[in-house]
């Protein structure tokens, strides 16, 4: 015979003259398995014997997280990165308009000073100028408030009904009523405002710190004005020499003064004896805030 070109990996060494097979193909020798980028060739002759198998694409990228494949791990697309909105303030953190992840904390309102109402006080931020931290008012034992606010004290009788803001009394009651402060050894009156739900209000001066409030002709303060407080009104005008002559005391001096001219005499006693007659009587008169 008269060989030809020697084996390979897929053809045969044959005889030139009669194609008789001299030494049968070798076949392929296998290399590395195929994976996700490289095919698998045989080592002798290069040929691909499988393809590359492709990736498996696992979850698609986020914010945080790229997308890898799911069987050789190599990254398929990079983490996209937080896209910001609206920078943090006062109440709002700043958060990913995509994946809604807090980026940064809000900041937090810094007190500048307080505003109040009658009942409740607040902070105002000093950076973005809103109202927060709103509560109740608490006055500790000189009667002031964390605010600045300072209600005037009130000796009053037990259950009369009125609020304090400041130094306003606000009253609800049936009687009239009066208010009044020491101006030395003797009480001022303030003077009753109308309001329009049918209460009164009387406004202390700046700088009165306690008041006192009563209902106008109780000079013995049971809470109502009958015939006794009539007799001990017409006891103190009587000569001070007089058997059945009685001192009024200082609130009971702020009391006698019903019509409120700075004197304390007969017309006084008249109004308080009109405002106890029968109201259908003509003469009839109740005593005024």
């Amino acid at each position: 015979h008269t060989p030809g070109a020697e084996a390979d990996c897929v053809n045969a060494q044959t005889c030139t003259v009669c194609g008789e097979v001299l030494e049968a193909a070798k076949g392929h020798t296998p290399g590395a398995e195929a994976d996700c980028v490289n095919a698998q060739t045989c080592t002798v002759c290069g040929e691909v014997l499988e393809a590359a198998k492709g990736h498996t694409p696992g979850a698609e990228a986020d914010c945080e997280n790229a997308q890898t494949c799911t069987v050789c791990g190599e990254v398929l697309e990079a983490a996209k990165g937080h896209t910001p909105g609206a920078a943090a303030d006062c109440e709002n953190a700043q958060i990913c308009t995509e994946c809604g992840e807090e980026l940064n904390a809000a900041l937090g309102h810094t007190h500048d000073h307080y505003e109040y109402d009658a009942t409740h006080h607040w902070s105002i931020c000093s950076k973005c100028e809103s109202k927060f931290d709103e509560k109740a008012h608490s006055f500790d034992e000189n009667n002031d408030c964390e605010c600045g606010l300072k209600n005037v004290v009130v000796d009053a009788k037990p259950g009369m009904t009125y609020t304090v803001f400041g130094q306003t009394v606000t009253v609800e009651s049936q009687l009239a009523c009066k208010l009044g402060y020491l101006n030395g050894s003797k009480y001022e009156a303030v003077e009753a405002i109308k309001n329009s739900d049918g209460s009164y209000s009387f406004t202390a001066p700046e700088g009165v710190e306690r008041v006192l409030l009563i209902i106008n002709g109780d000079f013995d303060t049971d809470g109502d004005v009958d015939s006794n407080d009539a007799t001990i009104l017409a006891k103190s005008l009587l000569p001070s020499d007089h058997k059945e002559y009685a001192s009024l005391n200082d609130a009971q001096l702020f009391i006698a003064d019903i019509n409120g001219n700075g004197k304390i005499n007969s017309a006084d006693k008249t109004l308080l004896a009109r405002s106890l007659l029968d109201s259908t009587h003509k003469l009839y008169l109740p005593l005024s805030w």
